[in-house]
């Protein structure tokens, strides 16, 4: 099952866990938080206040393990079952509320971006957007959702979707994008503020970089 794990990291403890973090690297941080998580992804803010996981698990132990080694450093600290979009999109089948769109068209595109366009993929940045869903726009959506073919979910080639998932109620969700062009991730997401309870969009960065820049800070002092 996967899980988003995210914290909000406390005043007095941001400097000695931003060392600790910036010591040792990703692989080294996920070998310690225990054999029966396996991480898909974790990502900071560009200010290092709040950090955001999301981990494959089975082991409620080693969960709860994970979230008290953390816990007492944040000011706030959640986790919360979420899903692929795959998965979402077949349970919401299988509920009386789905309405198969008739005029839907059975070829779907297979979603693809041009190798030369994305070359320079890695001097993106990368933007978390999360969203929630109105509570009376809930089954509209999804029901839109659930007929989108992968030609109606394709972005504009300067957008890479790093990953997205949906919370298990269905009514949010969030997704790590990378791109250099606001002018596509505006076009992209403004359609979407109209019908979204809330829809945020923040830069974020991988546990590298983060490191990187914590190391040049005047107050980097390396573990033992």
């Amino acid at each position: 099952m996967l899980f988003l794990a995210q914290g909000t990291v406390s005043t007095e403890n941001r400097i000695p866990l931003w060392n600790s973090f910036s010591s040792k690297t990703s692989e080294e941080h996920d070998q310690t938080d225990g054999p029966n998580l396996n991480h898909v992804g974790r990502w900071w803010t560009l200010s290092g206040t709040s950090v955001f996981c999301v981990f494959e698990s089975e082991c409620i132990e080693s969960i709860i393990d994970l979230m008290l080694k953390f816990t007492p450093h944040m000011d706030t600290s959640s986790i919360e079952p979420v899903c692929e979009d795959s998965m979402l999109i077949k349970c919401f089948k299988k509920t009386p509320f789905f309405e198969e769109n008739e005029n839907k068209s059975s070829k779907e595109t297979e979603t693809e971006k041009d190798t030369d366009e994305l070359e320079d993929e890695s001097k993106k940045t990368l933007f978390m957007v999360r969203w929630t869903i109105k509570y009376d726009n809930i089954i509209k959506k999804l029901n839109e959702f659930a007929n989108m073919s992968e030609e109606d979910l394709k972005t504009p080639p300067s957008i890479n979707i790093v990953g997205r998932w949906s919370n298990t109620l269905g009514n949010g969700g969030m997704a790590i994008i990378e791109s250099d062009c606001v002018e596509s991730i505006i076009d992209t997401l403004l359609p979407c503020s109209t019908m979204d309870n809330t829809l945020t969009v923040e830069p974020v960065t991988k546990d590298a970089l983060f490191a990187k820049c914590v190391k040049k800070s005047p107050f980097y002092s390396k573990e033992n």
